[in-house]
């Protein structure tokens, strides 16, 4: 046999609760746009060579 409990809240909580739920969401939106960029791309996926390492035709720079 199981048992259900169910919580309420006031009527008084709801507008303070719907303004920290829309506080919340969009500030995670603008993190995960902003940090998003930054863990991919050509520069992350390969290193760089060493300073005067020959280049695949050959130049050395």
């Amino acid at each position: 046999m199981t048992r259900q409990f169910t919580e309420y809240h006031p009527a008084s909580h709801y507008w303070p609760l719907q303004l920290v739920e829309t506080g919340i969401l969009p500030a995670l939106a603008v993190f995960a746009a902003v940090r998003a960029p930054r863990g991919v791309g050509p520069d992350r996926e390969r290193p760089r060579p060493a300073p005067g390492a020959a280049r695949r035709d050959g130049h050395v720079q």
